[in-house]
């Protein structure tokens, strides 16, 4: 199931991929107003990078901080990687590298809290472990 979900997730990142750089293939002209409208015209399809992103990190649904955090995190993060890619294809404008600053900004305290959730985790599996080594050798032995 985990690789079914990860083959999704891997399948809507590069859609979403292919969206922010050809979104023609839908429809969709790029904006010739300004440099700005251009970029954000792709930017927009950062949503479909996001879920895809979300479905490559976190396969579960439990516990829920963790789940937050990745969704936060794979937001931060989609939008950042199709704002760089619209940065390359369009042009750069201040407006663009201020809300691209931002995304970073907002992605820190994702990262920090899904590392920390990941960590403790880590930890209370390495805490049972060591319990279950214990046990083993506090066993007495049968040699009477």
């Amino acid at each position: 199931m985990v690789l079914k979900i990860r083959f999704v997730g891997l399948l809507l990142f590069l859609v979403g991929l292919g969206l922010i750089i050809r979104p023609d293939w839908v429809g969709f002209s790029v904006s010739t107003e300004s440099v700005f409208a251009a970029a954000e015209s792709r930017v927009r399809w950062g949503f479909i990078l996001v879920l895809g992103l979300a479905f490559l990190l976190y396969t579960r649904l439990k516990p829920w901080p963790v789940l937050v955090a990745t969704l936060g995190l794979s937001v931060a993060a989609g939008y950042s990687i199709a704002r760089i890619i619209a940065i390359v294809l369009e042009g750069a404008d201040i407006n663009q590298w201020l809300y691209l600053a931002a995304e970073i900004l907002l992605a820190i305290p994702f990262i920090v809290w899904y590392r920390k959730l990941n960590a403790a985790k880590s930890g209370a599996s390495d805490a049972s472990d060591d319990a279950s080594v214990a046990d083993d050798t506090d066993s007495p032995s049968d040699k009477t």
